[in-house]
Order: structure tokens, then C-alpha cells, then sequence
């Protein structure tokens, strides 16, 4: 199964260079616009996603597609047992925001930023003690493939942990999808890429997080899946554990 989240005017799929290429066109405006967007909530919610590793207690985590590291920074700030914290991603441009913004906070001695795709990921079998993901699940070329490779690289009883936009199934969806639509015109309002904010409405109808994810994870091999939702549905943070035998366990609250 090859599960391509993107998709040109034309229909064809977009390539991992495309998108990489699309965030670098963004890079500068990121941060902002994710403020704008998120009506000042995107720190919370990062910080409940760090949050999710505490008990596990991690000392070697990855941040698949890392973006501006806004979700990197957060678990080291609020897991301090973590003493190397990994990040990639397939925006170089991205990256070198990343780095600064980890040199100004004086976290680049416990970081790595590494330009890298999620789907063949440089690292060797059992390398990591948890792997997050902020809002870049999406994104993923072929999603099994990227998810067989986190499980590859997570060591046994490893969390991986993703936060998700979803598509609200009550009363908030058409004020969801509302003002998804209107992200366009106030990127452009906002002297950024328009294009990528039609992307960011569309791939998060088409994705179905977290459903369709939940049974990529089951698939892989992840178990005591669970499934914690926020600001009326229209977020998730879905949680993963590499267990030694598969398991049909999957929590919602």
C-alpha cells in the first residue's frame, strides 16, 4: 500500500523534493503564520504532545520532519532526562532556522539537526528510545514505509508519539473546514505562499488522522495505541508503543 497524502492540480503526487521545496518557500513566515493559524495554541499543544514522553523517561528521541524544531525544543524542555535529541527533515531551509533557534536557546549540545526523509531514515535498528512527530505525518511520501522505519529505529517499548490536525466529527467541522479554506487568503494577506496554505486545507480532509493512522500503526506492529483529542477534535495526539507481539489494543479519550 502506498499512501500519498499530496497531490498536484493535475492529480499526479507530489515527490518528496516538491514538498521540500514547498516548506522552503515558507520557511521564514512558518513560525508566524503557525501562531496566526492556531490562534496562539500551537505552544500548548506541543507541550502537551512533550509531555506524553515524561514517564517514559527517554534519554535519545527523533523528531521526524523537524520543521523550525518548535516540537524538538519542547520536549527537551520538558523531558530532561533527554540528553540527544534528534531532528530531520527535507527542508534545508527549515533546518538552518532550526539550528538558530536551538543555538539562541543553548540546546544545540543536547541536539542534532540531520537533512534527512522520514521514509529512509539514516539511523541504525533500535537507535532511539521514543520518535514524535508535530504535524508533519501528513507529509510522508509513503506512510507504512515511514512508519516501518520508526519502528525500526525504536527500541523494544519505545512510545511514538504524533500530533495531528483531524477532521472534527461534530458540530465544530464546518467551522473547522471554514477556516481551513480561509488560511489561503490570510497567508496571502501575510506576504507568504498561498499554494501551501490550499495544501494544508486539503491534505488534512484527505489525510483522516487518525483513523487511517491508527491501522498503519496496527499494521506495523505498534500496540497500546491511543488516541487523545483536543480543541474540539480538530487536533489529535496519537500515541504508539513497539511492543513485542502486535496487539488490536487501541484507547480513545
Amino acid at each position: 500500500m502506498n499512501e500519498r497524502n499530496f497531490q498536484n492540480s493535475d492529480g499526479t503526487a507530489f515527490d518528496s523534493d516538491e514538498i521540500g521545496d514547498m516548506f522552503d518557500s515558507i520557511a521564514g513566515r512558518y513560525d508566524f503564520m503557525n501562531k496566526i493559524l492556531s490562534l496562539g495554541r500551537d505552544k500548548h499543544w506541543r507541550k502537551k504532545t512533550a509531555q506524553c514522553l515524561q514517564k517514559s523517561s527517554p534519554k535519545k528521541i527523533l523528531d521526524l520532519a523537524t520543521g523550525t524544531a518548535d516540537l524538538l525544543i519542547s520536549c527537551l524542555k520538558y523531558n530532561r532526562t533527554i540528553s540527544n535529541a534528534v531532528g530531520i527533515d527535507i527542508s534545508a531551509k527549515m533546518l538552518e532556522i532550526a539550528e538558530k533557534k536551538l543555538k539562541n536557546k543553548y540546546l544545540d549540545s543536547r541536539s542534532n539537526l540531520i537533512y534527512a526523509n522520514a521514509t529512509e531514515l539514516p539511523f541504525e535498528a533500535e537507535s532511539f528510545d521514543a520518535v514524535v512527530a508535530g504535524f508533519g505525518v501528513r507529509n510522508f511520501s509513503d506512510l507504512p514505509v515511514a512508519v516501518s522505519q520508526v519502528w525500526r529505529v525504536l527500541r523494544p517499548g519505545g512510545k511514538f508519539v504524533i500530533i495531528e490536525f483531524s477532521m472534527p466529527k461534530n458540530l465544530f467541522r464546518p467551522v473547522f473546514k471554514f477556516y481551513m479554506k480561509m488560511a489561503p487568503f490570510i497567508a496571502k494577506l501575510l506576504k507568504t505562499d498561498q499554494n501551501a496554505y490550499k495544501y494544508l486545507a486539503n491534505s488534512i480532509e484527505l489525510f483522516g488522522f487518525p483513523e487511517k493512522f491508527v491501522k498503519v500503526l496496527k499494521t506495523s506492529g505498534f500496540g497500546d495505541i491511543r488516541v487523545k483529542k483536543m480543541n474540539f477534535g480538530s487536533i489529535c495526539i496519537c500515541i504508539g508503543s513497539k511492543c513485542e507481539k502486535k496487539t488490536r489494543n487501541n484507547k480513545e479519550n
